[in-house]
């Protein structure tokens, strides 16, 4: 059957009427060739049992509803031969021939495939790359077609991501179907199996770890071994440099060999070095170690620990590095998210805009000072992680006033609440799990130095936000956790005047240029201080340097480029209007601005961020307002 066919039976199966000859111009052929369709149609249908299935009366098609189950008539076929593309399965289907079989297309060959224009396709293969580039791949084309480039461990990310948002239907993609190959491709009964193997072995080292944690694992297993049974191998991933000096001597290496010793026969694989690296990065992400100790961080490590702290304490004015907690806090997640970036572990915060939106100054600060620290591990950190490293400074910066308290109630006492406790510290690190008790402590227990209550019965008390969550909590309940928790910590932000006192002293000024990358724009508004001698002849390369690193795009088209404090000799702000815009990571950006803050001004980056985020909604009032401090 046809394509064209299946689309004209799809059309109508629903007892919907299509006209013959709008039909023949959207599929762009003759009339005569759709009524030939339908004669192919019905014979098809006649072999089996249906009689004049289709109808063409008066131009016009429709299905003849004498034959009533249609559920009937599509299982003649089989799912993905009836399949008809919509546009978002198209786009996946699409996606499974460059990254899976990896396949090199064409635009030809895909619009005869699916029978839509050479532009759709065009418009697929973008959406494509837009998700692909976030994995580190490309789409390359020459006169041969279209195809995916890039490492085999990026390809692996992506593959178990795409599976991950599959089975979960989070519609991260924007084009989750349930009618998909990549589904197809894998074995849920060996993953679940895998899960089980994986959650009994961690669970007699007294170890939790959550079912979508180890679905992360099972699924990464999966992938890399049938990815090798098909020649296609993770190489040369143990000669990159990683946190430890010394990485086959650090204490998760051997539990990692373990673990695959024990799954060993239940995998039937034998795994390369660089495989074991490959899942021992994996393990050391999702935070899979079996350890209770930070002896194995190396020196330098603790060291660009120390000094983003002091970095951050600097721009705020408030003294961090004496909180012994938050350095402590600060090396168990810097050095997962290490493991998790080099292992294309992705992580998504469900709050990451109301946090930056709470949280504006913070967030932009800890995303300036994180510079000198990311640079040294060739990862590039996303948004997503900045945020939660954000929350440890919040959490810092509030334990000065006053420590949060929780209080967990569930029946039994300990041993529920343990596990929800656990799966909160996850993603609020630095809470104040203050006691657990049982429901018959309640009535005799002081409640009035509680801030929040985390129960498992439904119980309430006045003037006490209190949650109500399941036994096995679920994404929704640690998100009204969360919620509480930033409420009770969030204080909104003083009204201020000394914005514009601290930017008075700063050298300002607006250009406007067109350009067409952001290559040269960059150049442009470096060229510029340079040649104010307010920059020095290393400059430049730390603003591009700094464009490897992760996204500078802030909001409503504005881009904020900034390089290292110690190459600037006074503090500037220079401002680049174009009027049309350039590609800014995926973002589309019409104004740059370069922040040049110089290290003797470092604590004045709080009050001059302050500034430019409470104007950035607006570009008129952010640039009359610089034009009025600039005399």
């Amino acid at each position: 059957m046809k394509n064209r066919q299946r689309y004209i039976l799809f059309e109508i199966l629903d007892g919907k009427t299509i006209n013959l000859i709008e039909i023949s111009k959207k599929l762009k052929v003759s009339a005569r060739t759709i009524r030939n369709d339908i004669v192919d149609l019905n014979n098809f249908f006649e072999r089996n049992g249906y009689h004049n299935l289709i109808l063409l009366k008066n131009s016009k098609i429709f299905f003849n509803k004498n034959y009533l189950n249609n559920n009937r008539i599509l299982s003649i076929f089989d799912n993905r031969t009836m399949s008809k593309y919509d546009p978002k399965s198209r786009k996946l289907d699409i996606l499974y021939e460059l990254l899976i079989e990896e396949n090199t297309v064409s635009y030809n060959k895909l619009s005869e495939k699916y029978y839509v224009s050479k532009s759709s396709i065009f418009n697929d293969l973008s959406e494509i790359k837009k998700i692909i580039v976030k994995a580190k791949l490309k789409l390359y084309s020459d006169n041969r077609g279209t195809l995916i480039v890039g490492n085999e461990m990026d390809k692996q990310q992506l593959i178990r991501e795409i599976i991950i948002e599959q089975l979960l239907d989070r519609n991260k993609f924007k084009f989750n179907t349930t009618n998909s190959r990549f589904l197809d491709w894998i074995n849920i009964s060996w993953i679940n199996e895998i899960r089980y193997d994986l959650k009994n072995i961690l669970k007699k080292k007294n170890l939790i770890v959550s079912n979508f944690y180890i679905g992360i694992v099972a699924i990464s297993l999966y992938t890399l071994i049938k990815r090798s049974e098909e020649g296609k191998k993770i190489k040369n991933l143990k000669n990159k440099t990683l946190i430890s000096n010394k990485v086959e001597g650090m204490e998760i290496y051997p539990f990692t060999y373990e673990i695959l010793f024990r799954l060993k026969n239940k995998l039937n694989h034998d795994f390369t070095i660089d495989e074991i690296y490959f899942i021992n990065n994996i393990f050391m992400g999702l935070g899979i170690n079996g350890l209770n100790s930070l002896e194995f961080f190396n020196e330098d490590f603790e060291r660009n620990i120390k000094d983003l702290v002091i970095s951050v304490e600097r721009s705020l004015g408030i003294i961090l590095s004496n909180d012994l907690k938050l350095l402590n806090d600060l090396k168990n997640h810097l050095h997962q998210m290490l493991f998790r970036l080099q292992s294309n572990i992705r992580v998504d915060n469900p709050l990451l805009d109301e946090l930056k939106e709470k949280y504006s100054i913070i967030y932009a600060i800890v995303w300036l000072s994180l510079n000198d620290f990311i640079s040294g591990y060739n990862v590039e950190i996303t948004e997503d992680e900045i945020s939660f490293i954000m929350l440890h400074f919040q959490a810092a910066i509030e334990r000065k006033k006053e420590s949060i308290k929780v209080l967990f109630i569930c029946p039994n006492g300990v041993g529920t609440s343990s596990l929800i406790s656990s799966q909160i510290k996850r993603i609020l690190p630095s809470i104040n799990i203050y006691e657990i008790i049982s429901l018959e402590e309640v009535e005799n227990y002081n409640l009035n130095s509680i801030d929040f209550i985390v129960s498992t019965v439904n119980i309430k008390f006045e003037n006490i936000p209190t949650i109500i969550v399941s036994p096995v909590i679920s994404k929704e309940e640690l998100k009204k956790i969360t919620d509480c928790y930033i409420d009770i910590i969030y204080d909104s932000k003083p009204e201020t005047n000394e914005s514009k006192l601290y930017l008075s002293n700063l050298t300002i000024k607006v250009f406007e240029k067109r350009f067409d990358n952001k290559e040269k724009a960059i150049l442009y508004l470096c060229d510029k201080a340079k040649d104010n001698l307010l920059v020095n002849n290393e400059y430049t390369s730390t603003v591009i340097n700094r464009e490897k690193l992760g996204t500078t795009y802030l909001k409503n088209k504005i881009a904020l480029p900034h390089g290292d404090p110690k190459k600037i000799i006074n503090s500037f702000i220079y401002i680049l209007k174009m009027k049309d815009c350039i590609n800014w990571n995926n973002e589309q950006v019409d104004m740059l601005i370069l922040l040049g803050i110089s290290d003797k001004d470092i604590n004045k980056t709080e009050k001059i961020l302050e500034f430019i985020i409470e104007n950035i909604d607006d570009k008129k009032v952010l640039l009359s307002k610089l034009e009025e401090i600039n005399g």
